[in-house]
């Protein structure tokens, strides 16, 4: 089985944000079509994570891919779960597992993608499992940098009003996850685990 790998795309960086849904999914669309379809390619493709602030970008770049492979397995990294203007966290209810389970829920009953958030799937014999696998605060210094100077400490909000410590919830609820896997093949996740 050949697997493809693709990851911090930040399409909002190459594809500029269009009010009109039509255009922005035409442009998405071209865009990866132009750069990221070869002639060769994998049974499956990786997506793992840091795709755009938009999901309207993100939900459009994993339908493109879905239609040139057979399976799309997908993990959100950190800036999937951006609320970025007060419009977004007013739409999300100031909640960024609300804007994944948008795309979830829209990808809910389309068979060859796969979005693993913490669970496991098999594909010809082959057992991925999938995380974002958040990253752990453990010296001063990096809960400085998070707070002080991260974007993701501005614009990552969690379901329990407890925004300062996200990045703990998350951790540790990949973390758990991580730790009780078994007889993996593939580990696919936004944060490498080491």
């Amino acid at each position: 089985m050949q697997i493809d790998y693709v990851s911090d795309l930040h399409l909002s960086h190459y594809v500029s944000l269009k009010k009109n849904p039509q255009k922005q999914s035409d442009q998405v669309q071209a865009f990866i079509e132009k750069y990221f379809m070869s002639s060769s390619k994998g049974q499956v493709l990786v997506l793992a994570g840091d795709y755009s602030e938009y999901n309207l970008q993100t939900i459009t770049m994993i339908e493109t891919f879905s239609l040139y492979y057979q399976h799309v397995l997908v993990v959100f990294g950190n800036h999937d779960h951006y609320l970025t203007s007060q419009s977004q966290r007013k739409k999300y209810d100031y909640c960024s597992e609300n804007r994944l389970l948008e795309i979830q829920n829209h990808f809910s009953e389309i068979d060859n993608v796969h979005i693993l958030q913490n669970q496991v799937i098999t594909i010809d014999n082959v057992k991925f499992a999938g995380t974002r696998l958040w990253y752990n605060l453990t010296l001063p210094k990096s809960f400085e940098f998070y707070k002080n100077k991260s974007n993701d400490s501005q614009f990552i909000f969690s379901c329990q009003d407890n925004s300062t410590s996200v990045w703990k919830e998350y951790h540790d609820q990949d973390l758990s996850f991580y730790n009780s896997l078994v007889d993996i093949d593939v580990m696919v996740s936004h944060i490498p685990p080491v």
